[in-house]
């Protein structure tokens, strides 16, 4: 096994909370290595283009994950794919494997949480210390909202107002005007950019905050798939196998980062403390979900839906109120096909489709277990699920569907659903009998090591949780550099209109 250089911090992983964390950190003046299993992906900078049909996406895929009785297997299909899916106990779960994570292929909906998620953090974070970082986030991924069709939106709002619901617009970072269309493309408004835009208009993190992050001085290892993390006298070893030559190699540095996104975060550190090269984390694993996130395709009328798609696949946001003063649950409009420029799925669904999402919160009581070969995870079929459909149900009929909406039901029986935001495993929390992590992100017992992914939230945040993961990974960024003595060296937060 190889030795390579060493470096005052890696960050595994480049997506919400790796691009996040080794941004801020490279500003500092740490030398920062980041590690990416997967490559760089975006036909603007030269690189191979994202997914945009059915059959292109098929040909992406990286890996493919399974688990089911107490056993898990993992099968690679491409180290230069861009998508890994996972089939848990009646769940799919797709995440990107490329530099930018998943911003590449989502959505870059960009929501504030809804304000209860901040009680469910430890007390030295609230909202005000964590307010800086969003804004910093927001700015730097130039958040803003698209075009919107008013007449659709006038019904939304009647819909919002009928139901008690709170509607608004759909943050992304993706850029909808250009002072400089050549240097700076804007949106075009072809809708095609759910799993990747090449155009250059979707704000991803490698042209963002990762290309920042590069002129800093950190250095990007792509292709290269971390194994462990071992504790060694002065800090750790990040052990990985190189996908170009094949050989392991070991990085070292007194501070790690994990962050790369909470199912293969819980897979690098559950195979760490099984092969004993990290101490025993006790709450590792625990209080995780695989995302209460429900999609649901209706037939739409045309004399409501716009004849052409204006801006992003996104278009309208809802939150839906619960007990008290807090929000059950988010509502996401489509106005097509998931995949536009997919022949198969425009003639499957039909041009007149439109898409519902909910995201929801459920218990967080599903549990992650390293098998040997793989992870295996348990979770329960969450009750949120059935008070989302109704709810998308009644929605749909806005856009001139005209079937039954089901009642409520949170015992009803559900097909298998697709989920984009696994989270949990790495809880955050006040002390190690709790969760995983503290306020600061280190795990407890375990100093210099950080987790900074969607694995250390301890609740959904009601909406998508993108933003929420990059603000507080920029937070523990922030932690670590005043822990570091760097804070004499770090640079003002650039103006990232100029990324990308």
């Amino acid at each position: 096994m190889s030795k390579s250089q060493d470096f005052d911090a890696i960050v595994i992983g480049s997506g919400y909370g790796g691009a996040c964390a080794a941004e801020p950190l490279s500003r500092a003046g740490l030398k920062v290595c980041i590690v990416e299993r997967g490559t760089w992906w975006g036909a603007f900078d030269g690189h191979r283009p994202l997914p945009e049909t059915v059959p292109q996406i098929l040909g992406s895929l990286a890996r493919f994950n399974f688990s089911a009785f107490g056993r898990g297997v993992s099968i690679p299909l491409s180290n230069r794919g861009l998508l890994e899916v996972s089939v848990h106990q009646g769940s799919i779960v797709v995440n990107s494997v490329a530099v930018g994570g998943n911003s590449l292929v989502s959505g870059n909906y960009m929501r504030r949480p809804a304000p209860q998620f901040f009680a469910t953090l430890p007390p030295e974070l609230t909202s005000s210390e964590l307010a800086p970082h969003y804004d910093r986030i927001e700015q730097a991924l130039g958040v803003s909202s698209g075009p919107r069709d008013e007449e659709t939106q006038a019904r939304l709002s009647a819909f919002a107002e009928r139901e008690k619901c709170v509607l608004g617009p759909v943050p992304q970072s993706i850029r909808f005007a250009s002072d400089d269309p050549a240097t700076k493309p804007p949106c075009t408004l072809c809708n095609k950019c759910m799993f990747g835009c090449n155009v250059g208009a979707k704000l991803s993190f490698d042209r963002t905050l990762i290309a920042t992050a590069m002129k800093a001085g950190a250095v990007v290892r792509d292709l290269c798939m971390v194994q462990t993390v071992a504790r060694v006298p002065g800090g750790y070893e990040v052990r990985f196998r190189d996908a170009r030559t094949g050989k392991s190699e070991v990085l070292r540095a007194p501070r790690v980062v994990v962050a790369a996104g909470a199912m293969n975060t819980l897979k690098v550190l559950l195979r760490s403390t099984a092969t004993g090269a990290l101490d025993p984390i006790p709450e590792l694993g625990r209080h995780f979900s695989v995302g209460a996130d429900w999609i649901a395709w209706y037939r739409a009328s045309r004399d409501i839906t716009p004849e052409k798609v204006t801006g992003h696949v996104l278009e309208a946001d809802m939150r839906v109120p619960g007990s008290g003063t807090d929000f059950d649950f988010n509502i996401l409009a489509a106005t097509g096909p998931l995949i536009p420029g997919s022949w198969l799925l425009r003639t499957v669904q039909g041009r007149r489709t439109v898409g519902l999402v909910g995201f929801g919160p459920d218990d967080m009581d599903g549990q992650v277990s390293w098998t040997g070969r793989g992870t295996a995870i348990r979770h329960r079929k969450t009750a949120v699920l059935g008070r989302i459909q109704p709810m998308l149900d009644r929605l749909a009929g806005v856009y001139g569907w005209n079937g039954t909406p089901r009642p409520p039901d949170p015992n009803r029986r559900v097909r298998p659903w697709l989920t984009f935001h696994p989270l949990g495993g790495c809880r955050m929390a006040t002390d190690a009998s709790r969760g995983v992590v503290d306020f600061k992100g280190e795990v407890f017992g375990h100093p210099g090591l950080h987790v900074a992914d969607a694995s250390i939230l301890p609740v959904m945040t009601i909406a998508g949780p993108q933003l929420s993961i990059s603000a507080l990974a920029s937070w523990i960024a922030e932690r670590i550099v005043k822990g570091e003595g760097h804070s004499e060296k770090r640079q003002p937060s650039p103006m990232m209109s100029s990324a990308a």
